[in-house]
């Protein structure tokens, strides 16, 4: 259904790559612009446990999957005009894919050294968050991940901040990304050793 687009998603994700937990936690707030009156909607959802979804972060809104589709269909409490933006806080657990080639992968070298990548391009974008996870649709992301504090992470934008939490992880978080769809969205968390050049207009490594 094209009754609503995405304008922005705040992404956060809870990992524990160091002892190769195979699911992670996940929270997502999503700025929705409706284009006409509806009292639903619509997102691609695959493989994700939602624990909640709510309304500006406080009602709690009521939900039913279409497994066939990987649709997740949010019920609001009544029929929004077109025009009118609001914000649906999910939260959810997810379930790495193991050595695979898709969705968010967790994978490991040298005996057990593990790593995080993804794969979205071009519909697995849903394997790692509730999302219109259609190449036609951009939408801004701001991500934010918290990590074993040993590992390194990157993403699509530089890092504005890491922040120590009390249980030896690390909270980094991106700058917001330009409007892009959802498959270009990417993340690897590793501790592989790196080169770089920094003399160019854009850092390589």
């Amino acid at each position: 259904p094209n009754n609503s687009i995405p304008l922005r998603y705040e992404l956060k994700l809870k990992v524990n790559v160091e002892k190769g937990f195979e699911t992670f936690f996940g929270d997502v707030k999503i700025a929705i612009k409706i284009l006409s009156r509806t009292n639903l909607i619509t997102l691609h959802s695959k493989d994700l446990h939602i624990k909640s979804i709510r309304l500006y972060s406080s009602l709690l809104l009521p939900f039913f999957y279409e497994a066939d589709r990987d649709f997740l269909n949010v019920k609001l409490p009544s029929e929004v005009e077109a025009g009118k933006e609001i914000i649906l806080d999910i939260s959810y657990v997810g379930q790495f894919n193991i050595n695979a080639t898709k969705g968010i992968v967790l994978a490991s070298y040298d005996e057990g050294t593990n790593y995080i990548f993804t794969h979205f391009e071009p519909i697995f974008a849903r394997f790692c968050l509730p999302c219109y996870d259609e190449p036609a649709i951009r939408a801004v992301f701001s991500v934010t991940i918290e990590h074993d504090s040993s590992y390194d992470v990157l993403s699509n934008m530089p890092v504005v901040s890491h922040d120590k939490t009390d249980d030896n992880h690390t909270v980094t978080t991106f700058e917001d990304t330009p409007q892009m769809q959802s498959y270009l969205l990417a993340f690897f968390i590793h501790k592989f050793p790196f080169i770089e050049n920094n003399n160019t207009r854009v850092p390589q490594r």
